[in-house]
């Protein structure tokens, strides 16, 4: 009995390596591609109200995200496509803020412990939710979409949406349930830089000038870094040479460094209304170089310059040596999974919001102390058992305490614990 269980964990282990290695060959791949000839604006374009008109293919990592409200009015947003499968957009297109409470834009209902799992700080969008998303690619004009293919949603989630207070303006993550081919004509961008990069950007937008004639069409401005009212390393602030407004949330600040096109980050903060911003309107962006880390666990496109560590487990609790991607900095409670059986899929995800109800206090923000009911970090704490944090985890742990004197393969005892299985919250 005792070598079937370790047979079974070392297959779980093997099967994990395989995995890892096929998302690392696929982002090996990405890395070399995105961002790869793209064509710089042209500085000779005729101008017009609200930036410089794009032309066909100009920007083909933008597209256009579309959800109905409460009203059954469409709201639409830019998007940053960063791979085959996976889109950065932000918080505000899916959520909105009535009486101080966070409540979704759809249908103002609000958001239930569902959608927060114990151990993960971003929010996953319910499946009824992802139902009323639709997303565009290779369009001009954000109001013409007559006859071009829809892409469909697999999941949805807000990074750190479970941190709390939740000030909205945050990164949102789209899935998609199937990659985009060339017939779509959309090619990634490349996610932030490792070196420093001056403070001219370029940006796509579908903003929306709201003057007597209402225009979605994609439109180029420029960007120059300014100092933030509040400075963070997480964000970065600028001033645009045409004003921003609604529709442009979501769009990349980018910037060609010698043949590839980056994106430095994701416009997430700023007027609304288009009256109110002018060319001294400070802008913020979330700054992608410091997302990189988290973005890389949850989708698997890592930069090259995200740094790796080794984690390994203090014995004599299991022998498995995992290697795992780390931010350039660290947020309290955050908690990155293991990865999954699709390419680019790497993180614990709870695909339809169905994961365990968060009793605790929230995950806690940076600064925050730890509540009796808060999750800790007990990775490397050997006074700590095994825990199924997931109804639908398996946890093996192999113990080689009397292996080690003996050399006996019969004295290996190994642990299983999980899963628990139990019916379904339907949403």
């Amino acid at each position: 009995m005792v070598s079937f269980l370790y047979s079974t964990a070392l297959v779980a282990i093997l099967s994990i390596s395989g995995i890892q290695a096929k998302n690392d060959a696929w982002n090996q791949e990405l890395q070399k591609t995105c961002g790869t000839n793209m064509p710089a604006h042209s500085h000779y374009a005729r101008k017009v109200l609200n930036g410089t008109p794009a032309h066909y293919n100009e920007s083909p990592w933008t597209v256009g995200v579309y959800i109905p409200d409460h009203e059954n009015k469409t709201v639409y947003s830019t998007a940053t496509l960063i791979s085959d499968r996976h889109i950065l957009t932000y918080d505000w297109i899916f959520l909105t803020n009535v009486s101080n409470e966070i409540r979704y834009r759809s249908d103002l209902t609000v958001p239930d412990e569902w959608t927060c799992s114990r151990n993960d700080p971003h929010m996953v969008l319910p499946k009824k939710q992802l139902r009323q998303i639709s997303v565009f690619a290779d369009i001009l004009h954000a109001d013409r979409i007559g006859g071009r293919k829809q892409l469909e949603v697999d999941k949805v989630k807000i990074i750190n949406g479970c941190v709390k207070p939740h000030p909205m303006n945050r990164v949102a993550i789209i899935t998609l349930k199937n990659p985009i081919t060339s017939q779509e004509k959309a090619r990634p961008v490349c996610v932030g830089s490792g070196r420093r990069v001056r403070q001219e950007f370029g940006f796509y937008g579908f903003g929306d000038n709201r003057g007597e004639v209402l225009d979605a069409r994609l439109r180029y401005t420029e960007l120059h870094g300014v100092p933030c009212p509040n400075p963070s390393h997480e964000t970065f602030c600028v001033k645009s040479k045409e004003p921003l407004c609604n529709g442009d949330f979501g769009g990349a600040a980018v910037k060609k460094m010698g043949d590839v096109m980056l994106a430095l980050g994701i416009y997430i903060d700023g007027p609304y209304e288009c009256a109110k911003a002018s060319k001294d309107t400070v802008y913020t962006f979330v700054n992608l170089t410091s997302l990189a880390g988290p973005i890389c666990d949850r989708t698997g496109v890592c930069p090259w310059y995200v740094p790796e560590k080794t984690v390994t487990t203090r014995t004599p609790t299991t022998v498995v040596t995992t290697t795992t991607t780390s931010s350039p900095f660290t947020l309290a409670g955050s908690i990155t999974g293991g990865p999954t059986d699709a390419p680019g899929d790497i993180g614990g995800d709870h695909t339809e919001g169905d994961g365990i109800p968060y009793t605790g206090t929230s995950v806690a923000g940076t600064g925050a102390t730890q509540g009796p009911n808060d999750p800790i970090d007990s990775t490397n704490d050997p006074r700590v058992k095994c825990v199924v944090d997931d109804d639908d985890d398996i946890h093996i742990h192999i113990k080689l305490g009397k292996f080690r004197e003996t050399g006996n393969e019969d004295d290996i005892q190994v642990i299983r614990r999980g899963p628990n299985k139990r019916a379904m919250k339907a949403i």
